[in-house]
């Protein structure tokens, strides 16, 4: 019979497999850092069998909240994220985040440095003891790796310790992996459109060169007294065809980043009321359209008419998008820190997939095959930000 007075020994995790296990990371994190951050997550919950493992991020330079990305929950084996966590009231806990490598509170009540957050944070999940390590870059803490043991308390080991510390070192490389492969993709994209833009903006000055004297001829042949038929008709053609590139002439200089706006003030009251009118007789029956203006109008610099016309765009890819019908809403956005306003085009279609995403605003991609030119957003984008703005596009989840 074994002497049940003897405890058996405790497992010991295999650190080094599970760290080599992630040496392809930053790979991953470079296309997605949230399945990156989704991963190490999971791996330090089943690793530690801890209740609950998260990440999160500094939303802002003041380092005064933070962001849960991921936590994983080692009972339902689910991901999910948790609202923002106000940290500028827990001076002990950020000092501790910037002068320590591992915060270890075996009770996190009577630890100084996590009791802080009793009240907001540790009473609502049941959280007995915490195993947190600070996320650098740079030489800047920018987040934390945490883990939570829920219920009852649990005594950390020295090898746990230096197990999560080095978690928290694989975060850094996936930020830093993540941050290179953007940087290196907005850069190629930015040169391809600076050159595309020079490209378009140039043809367009000659071309509108062109047309100058075409419509300069017109005018002077419609002074004559001339009572032909024919030379009517054939000056009524002329002038259509240079109305039509004059319109393409504008779509050019907007591509390119360099028509003449006429700017004045406008609200965004004035510009939606405006748009709604447009989209009457150009959106679809089934298409539901619905306007939140807000209370109080905000106020913008902008060429109307340029505006409008982007707006509708946008309304009209939309609304191919729901090919069954659906809700298109227009929103104002208030003011950002940056004193930025916004408008909001959400529909209820079936989205873009990733690969598009990616080339949404090339010049000449489309997504609708040989029936799209792929024009209409690249001029959009051009006539945002002549207006200082951005144009983006997101997904909701």
């Amino acid at each position: 019979m074994p002497d049940k007075s003897i405890e058996p020994t405790p497992t010991v995790p295999d650190f080094a497999t599970v760290l080599a296990d992630l040496n392809r990371l930053p790979e991953r994190a470079a296309k997605n850092l949230n399945k990156a951050f989704a991963l190490l997550t999971e791996r330090a919950g089943k690793t530690l069998q801890v209740s609950r493992a998260s990440i999160w991020l500094f939303t802002d330079a003041e380092r005064t909240a933070l962001r849960c990305i991921d936590r994983y929950d080692l009972n339902s084996g689910t991901h999910r994220t948790e609202a923002n966590l106000d940290v500028s009231d827990v001076p002990n806990y950020t000092q501790a985040l910037r002068r320590e490598r591992v915060i270890i509170a075996d009770d996190a009540y009577a630890d100084p440095r996590t009791a802080e957050f009793a009240d907001n944070y540790l009473r609502e999940h049941r959280i007995k003891s915490v195993l947190d390590a600070p996320i650098r870059q740079d030489g800047e803490v920018v987040g934390v790796i945490c883990l939570e043991q829920i219920n009852q308390p649990r005594q950390w080991r020295e090898e746990e310790a230096n197990f999560v510390a080095t978690m928290s070192d694989f975060a850094t490389i996936a930020l830093l992996s993540h941050h290179k492969d953007l940087a290196e993709t907005a850069l190629a994209q930015a040169q391809k459109m600076e050159s595309l833009g020079r490209l378009a903006g140039g043809i367009a000055h000659d071309f509108n060169n062109i047309l100058t004297v075409i419509t300069g001829a017109v005018e002077t042949l419609q002074l004559d007294d001339q009572d032909s038929t024919e030379s009517e008709r054939m000056l009524k053609l002329i002038g259509e065809a240079s109305a039509r590139a004059r319109r393409l002439t504008r779509n050019l200089l907007a591509f390119g980043g360099d028509q003449n706006l006429a700017f004045k003030q406008l609200s965004t009251h004035e510009l939606l009321d405006a748009v709604q009118k447009l989209a009457t007789d150009i959106i679809r029956d089934d298409i539901e359209v619905v306007i939140n203006q807000g209370q109080a109008p905000f106020w913008i610099n902008c060429d109307q008419t340029q505006l409008e016309q982007v707006l509708l765009n946008l309304m009209i890819n939309a609304m191919e998008a729901m090919p069954n019908g659906g809700r298109l809403t227009l929103e104002a956005i208030g003011p950002n820190n940056d004193d930025h306003i916004g408008i909001a085009i959400i529909d209820s279609g079936s989205g873009v997939d990733a690969d598009a995403q990616a080339r949404i605003f090339e010049p000449f991609f489309s997504t609708k095959g040989d029936f799209g030119s792929g024009l209409g957003l690249s001029i959009s984008l051009g006539v945002i930000q002549q207006h200082g703005g951005k144009l983006q596009l997101v997904e909701s989840s």
